[in-house]
């Protein structure tokens, strides 16, 4: 199993805050089933309004450095995961450049790049954020849709999003109510009209119980992780 959103890398977001730390996370997605993390700390998140200090975390040899010594901590630690490379990038201001330059990075070397929007994006904003990527010959994975208010008030937006060809992620804590009930409602309205491309766990902190990959087996159990497409 692929867990492709986790913020492993350690000090550099609201992530795991140090070496152990993330090694508790690998150690614990091991144990759900997990075999591939990708590593997506915040990137871009500049000039949104009422966040300060916001994480940018353009791609960098220390970014890289970090990664590789997280990577050789595991395998020295005989965690049977295998890392690879993203970047959970915030949707704002103009990206062509940024990706050009390779100061964003797509999941895996891949043409998929894991984004998100602030929460109170209005739906042209969304649309205009989406349609940036088939310009670019890039494909949008759009970060846990179901939490965003427009999404929310209308879910109907999503077929949309996706004929706009956004693959759709969901956090799988939002199945479970982690982030309220509309967030829950969301979720299960994307799973239930096949509307999601995946689900992640989005993880921030060693945890068990449902929001981690893995450790939902009434969910799996239930035939939806066969709607779901890997990359």
């Amino acid at each position: 199993m692929t867990d492709l959103h986790v913020h492993i890398l350690p000090g550099v977001d609201d992530g795991s805050p140090n070496l152990s730390t993330s090694l508790e996370m690998a150690e614990m997605a091991a144990q759900s089933g997990v075999r591939i993390l990708a590593v997506t700390p915040h990137a871009n998140q500049t000039g949104i309004e009422g966040v300060e200090d916001g994480y940018v975390n353009y791609e960098s040899e220390q970014l890289e450095e970090q990664f590789y010594r997280l990577e050789r901590e595991i395998n020295r630690e005989h965690i049977p995961i295998s890392l690879v490379r993203g970047m959970e990038i915030m949707s704002i201001g103009p990206l062509e450049k940024k990706i050009r330059e390779r100061k964003l990075i797509p999941l895996h070397e891949s043409r998929y790049y894991l984004i998100e929007v602030p929460f109170d994006m209005a739906p042209d904003g969304i649309r205009k954020r989406l349609l940036e990527f088939p310009a670019m010959g890039k494909i949008p994975v759009l970060a846990h849709p179901e939490r965003y208010f427009c999404v929310q008030d209308t879910p109907e937006l999503l077929y949309e999003f996706r004929e706009m060809g956004a693959v759709l992620q969901i956090n799988k804590g939002s199945v479970f109510g982690r982030f309220g009930e509309e967030a829950e409602r969301t979720a299960r309205f994307l799973l239930e009209n096949r509307l999601a491309g995946c689900v992640a766990s989005d993880a921030t902190e060693p945890i068990t119980g449902p929001r981690t990959c893995g450790q939902s087996g009434s969910f799996w159990r239930s035939g939806m992780e066969k709607r779901m497409h890997s990359f």
